[in-house]
């Protein structure tokens, strides 16, 4: 089974998505690699992906 996970980005009360194809909107994300997930996965791959440094993150 693949596992995928999304970012939440907020700021001043305003969420980021992203239009994707065929016109859906989502949060940013993408599937989990072997090693797991952790902070610093999200902050690379929300660099790599969108080109945003994340400072202040909540994993839940």
């Amino acid at each position: 089974m693949r596992k995928f996970s999304r970012v939440l980005i907020k700021q001043n009360d305003r969420f980021l998505l992203l239009k994707e194809t065929h016109g859906f909107w989502n949060f940013p994300g993408g599937k989990v690699e072997p090693n797991g997930f952790s902070e610093n996965l999200v902050k690379r791959e929300s660099f790599e992906e969108i080109g945003i440094v994340l400072h202040d993150i909540s994993l839940f």
